[in-house]
């Protein structure tokens, strides 16, 4: 039978060892209490590979926005909904997730606690903006299939 642990107690020892962001900020983010098999040492590591999957996903919306490589009905329809400034807007947010998501790649080779943690603390910091961005970028998307352009159906089925 796996041990589980108290992840918010595990927690907030760490985060009061390393200035860690509040238990219930990060679990709304993550959703902390389901790491509770997870070994207690490697509790920050798994919340770093969390935000990282989680910066991921964002990563695949904003780039198959800025450039959409499958000539879908979907992807031919929604790119048509972005003007340019859309663009360099996402194109701005996107390097700051990748730039995140690559300093994560280097902490699979040599992490500490105290580098999960630091990173941690950076990804948390930046989590607002990304995901205001992709709240615009989806609300965008939302509201390409709402306005009726029927050119696109009939070249699509033509």
């Amino acid at each position: 039978m796996e041990k589980t642990i108290d992840v918010k107690k595990v927690y907030d020892d760490l985060s009061k060892k390393h200035k860690l962001p509040r238990f219930n900020e990060l679990d709304k983010e993550i959703r902390l209490n389901e790491l509770e098999k997870t070994r207690e040492e490697y509790l920050l590591y798994y919340i770093r590979l969390r935000l990282g999957e989680k910066l991921s996903f964002f990563a695949n919306i904003l780039d198959s926005c800025i450039h959409p490589l499958s000539q879908t009905f979907v992807v031919m329809h929604e790119s048509k909904s972005f003007k340019e400034d859309d663009k360099k807007s996402m194109m701005e947010m996107l390097g700051k997730t990748m730039g995140l998501l690559r300093e994560n790649i280097l902490l699979y080779t040599t992490t500490t606690e105290k580098e999960d943690a630091d990173y941690i603390n950076r990804v948390m910091k930046e989590i607002p903006s990304i995901k205001k961005e992709v709240d615009r970028v989806a609300k965008i998307l939302k509201e390409s299939w709402s306005k009726e352009e029927e050119s696109d159906t009939e070249n699509y089925f033509g």
